[in-house]
């Protein structure tokens, strides 16, 4: 039950940070695996011509810096990218 909170925690810091609403495509989805919480994210502008995805694992006592750190890099790569779909992996010790 904690690993599935851990989760919730990671896709909640990453949501809650980008302040996703009905305007802005975003998604956040954590999956608990053996290797640690693999969150998965997409970010879409409103007429679904750029898309930025990311990847990222932590392991469950990281969770929120998990979701708070792809959120960063995706409000950084959203302001100053002109681009139409990127997708990083991020490794996270």
């Amino acid at each position: 039950m904690i690993l599935l909170l851990m989760g919730v925690f990671a896709e909640r810091s990453l949501l809650t940070g980008l302040e996703g609403n009905c305007q802005i495509p975003l998604a956040g989805y954590c999956i608990n695996t053996v290797r640690g919480n693999d969150l998965k994210s997409a970010l879409c502008d409103p007429e679904g011509k750029s898309l930025i995805e990311y990847e990222a694992r932590a392991q469950p006592h990281k969770a929120v810096s998990l979701g708070k750190k792809i959120r960063r890099m995706a409000s950084e790569q959203w302001r100053f990218s002109n681009f139409t779909k990127v997708t990083n992996f991020i490794k996270m010790s």
